[in-house]
């Protein structure tokens, strides 16, 4: 069992879903899943938030709060289990069906700008290797993009 939510020693995630934990709480990495799984599905099943009737309209910061918060925590689990648990999935013979999952997940993400250049840094060189095997992929150019918001200078 892993102690604690990571990607190697530098990303370290604390749980925190503003209403059962207000502040920030350091669990295993299995409560946090445990805690992610029944938080999106509590997201995600609230008509409040994913309306279902016809002609309702969604909550106001949808993408920018809810669902970037869903892809963030989801991210999060696809880099603890490459740092934490890769050389189990290679030892199964999953380590394609991984890379296959990770890589719509992150072209999804990239393609809609739902997490941060700074949340992705754990699997950069993987994300750069599995959108563009030059070494220039995805990432650096979503990297550009986004500086751009901000710096006029690119």
């Amino acid at each position: 069992e892993c102690p604690l939510m990571s990607a190697g020693p530098t990303f370290k995630y604390f749980w925190a879903d503003s209403v059962r934990f207000k502040k920030p709480i350091q669990v295993s990495a299995r409560v946090y899943i445990d805690y992610l799984f029944s938080w999106i599905d509590e997201q995600i099943t609230n008509p409040e938030i994913f309306p279902v009737d016809e002609g309702a309209r969604f909550p106001r910061q949808f993408q920018q709060q809810i669902v970037r918060n869903i892809f963030k925590r989801l991210f999060r689990l696809y880099a603890h289990i490459y740092y934490s648990h890769f050389d189990k999935i290679r030892e199964v013979g999953a380590e394609a069906h991984l890379n296959t999952c990770f890589k719509h997940l992150i072209y999804f993400i990239l393609e809609f700008d739902l997490v941060s250049s700074e949340e992705l840094r754990p699997l950069e060189k993987l994300i750069n290797r599995l959108t563009n095997s030059s070494g220039n992929g995805a990432f650096s150019a979503f990297r550009k993009i986004e500086g751009s918001k901000t710096d006029p200078s690119i």
